[in-house]
């Protein structure tokens, strides 16, 4: 683990295995994602009012805004998309924050547990709860809060 300021973060060796998956003919992203972060989710939150809205809320909480700042990207019944395709997708993809996926829905082969920012090569990655959860779950809100101060917030 390095330590960047006041950062933490899981830094993973190079050597790591990443897997091209298939490029889907019908990947969009939505959003400017004019601050190089995508948000990646299950596509049925996405369509769910107030999920959508939890997730407006998490984002202004760290002075961010859906339309202008991130790239959302719903996926379909945990289809995986490569971190890769990604990065060629977006321009200067520096931040991805994953609701309700692992590291193999971006084709990495790694255990990464939730909350804790982790780096791969210039890309920092965020795996958190499903918004259905934190919804519901404050506990895992505040882990949530905590991840995101170490991973956008910098003193």
């Amino acid at each position: 683990m390095t330590k960047l300021g006041n950062k933490k973060t899981q830094t993973i060796p190079f050597d790591l295995k990443i897997f091209l998956l298939p490029d889907p003919a019908n990947l969009t992203i939505q959003g400017k994602a004019e601050k190089g972060i995508t948000i990646v989710l299950q596509e049925v939150e996405w369509q769910t009012p107030s999920y959508r809205q939890l997730l407006q809320k998490i984002l202004q909480a760290v002075d961010l805004k859906l339309e202008k700042d991130v790239g959302l990207l719903p996926l379909r019944a945990h289809k995986p998309v490569s971190l890769t395709l990604l990065q060629q997708r977006v321009n200067a993809l520096h931040h991805v924050l994953a609701f309700g996926c692992g590291p193999t829905t971006l084709g990495l082969q790694i255990d990464a547990p939730h909350y804790r920012p982790l780096a791969i090569g210039n890309c920092r990655i965020v795996f958190a709860a499903a918004l259905a959860r934190l919804h519901v779950d404050v506990a895992h809100k505040k882990a949530l809060w905590r991840a995101l101060k170490t991973f956008f917030i910098t003193p």
